[in-house]
């Protein structure tokens, strides 16, 4: 459904930045409604008013930063779902620090939007 924009692959590349496989983490709960508004509010929260008005021209370099900007603030999205639902037993195996990795996301993604002109 987001492959237009995210680009091929798009579900596997969530899947290789957080760490998991795809029995754990499905294109199903990757593009969950939840996760994808969450995701579009905070980058448009990061990117302002002005810069939403101004609309930056689609050249290439700014869709490039744009995919993976919203790419790691989707991981970072997933990841706070994703501490919540690794103390269940049945993917108690899948725990790991998935706060430190949801905020490094976040920040990476967010940096990203800088670059936007």
């Amino acid at each position: 459904m987001y492959e237009d924009k995210l680009g091929r692959g798009w579900h596997n590349r969530v899947r290789t930045m957080i760490g998991v496989k795809k029995g754990f983490l499905t294109d199903e709960i990757i593009e969950a409604e939840f996760n994808m508004r969450a995701t579009t509010l905070l980058l448009y929260g990061e990117l302002g008013t002005d810069m939403i008005l101004k609309d930056p021209p689609e050249t290439p370099l700014n869709q490039d930063l744009y995919r993976k900007a919203f790419l790691h603030v989707l991981t970072s999205v997933i990841c706070t779902a994703l501490e919540s639902r690794t103390r269940a037993l049945p993917w108690q195996k899948y725990r790991k620090d998935f706060g430190k990795l949801g905020r490094d996301h976040l920040q990476q993604g967010l940096g990203l939007l800088s670059g936007i002109t």
